[in-house]
Formats: structure tokens, C-alpha cells, sequence
């Protein structure tokens, strides 16, 4: 009985094996990949910093004008008190 128990686990450790090895099979094929990609986001973390401190510099302005431009925006024809 205790044989066969042992058995029956080392079958299971030899699927767990090879689930393992498939994995560990296909986290080197995927690991080149992270590295190119951790390098391209490191390129472009510097560009997103500037462009969001240009975007905070830019954005009262933008809502200066567009306070602006609505205050005198001409009512449509059919709005009440349109002067025709």
C-alpha cells in the first residue's frame, strides 16, 4: 500500500515537472521581450513627464480662453432673446 501511494505521488511530482519546465520554457522566450520593453518605457517616461508639465502649464490658459470665447458667444436664432 505505502508503494503504491509513493508511486501515485511521484507520477503527480512528474506532472508538476513538466508543467513547470513548459512554464519556465516559455517565461524565456517572454523575458527578451519585457527587457525591450522596460527599455522603450524608460525612453518614454522622461517625453510623458515633459508633456504632462507642458499640459499643467498650458492648461489655465485653455481655460482662459475658453472663458473668453463663450462669454461672448452670440446666442443661437432660436434661443429666447435672440435679436434677429
Amino acid at each position: 500500500m505505502f508503494h503504491a501511494v509513493l508511486l501515485e505521488l511521484f507520477m503527480h511530482l512528474q506532472e508538476v515537472n513538466t508543467v513547470l519546465w513548459e512554464l519556465n520554457m516559455h517565461l524565456w522566450e517572454v523575458h527578451p521581450v519585457l527587457r525591450e520593453l522596460q527599455t522603450l518605457l524608460w525612453e518614454v517616461h522622461p517625453v510623458l513627464r515633459e508633456l504632462q508639465t507642458l499640459l499643467w502649464e498650458v492648461h489655465p490658459v485653455l481655460r482662459e480662453v475658453k472663458t473668453k470665447t463663450t462669454q461672448y458667444k452670440k446666442p443661437h436664432p432660436r434661443q429666447k432673446g435672440a435679436v434677429f
